[in-house]
């Protein structure tokens, strides 16, 4: 699967909170969509509850250095496969729809419309 949209999900040391921010973007109706945290730096505790997930629409991209939460962002965006870019905090969560709502591709727009990423 090809997703359409990539939620790009920096994080260091919060094991406790990635699991219900991917929660929250596996929770979508939208099922074209994959979640790519970016572990920015050593952090065994979030890659351990990270590879316990086994769902293929999880990314998983270990930093050896710490780059910053910018920098780490960029590298999901450089990984990333959807067409469509999203970023989401790894301690905030979407609710149900929020996909839906928030990354609607502007298809039928007559100009162009602003995007993190040119498809």
């Amino acid at each position: 699967m090809t997703p359409l949209v990539s939620v790009i999900i920096p994080t260091i040391h919060r094991a406790q909170l990635v699991l219900r921010a991917l929660e929250g973007v596996f929770g979508q109706t939208m099922r074209e969509i994959e979640a790519m945290f970016i572990v920015d730096g050593h952090d065994s505790a979030t890659l351990q509850a990270l590879g316990s997930i086994g769902d293929p629409r999880l990314r998983v991209k270990a930093l050896s250095t710490g780059v910053g939460c910018a920098g780490a962002r960029n590298v999901g965006v450089g990984e990333a496969r959807g067409r469509w870019i999203a970023f989401l905090d790894d301690d905030d969560e979407w609710f149900p729809g929020s996909s839906k709502s928030n990354c609607r591709p502007p298809n039928s727009a007559r100009v162009p419309a602003p995007s993190c990423r040119a498809a």
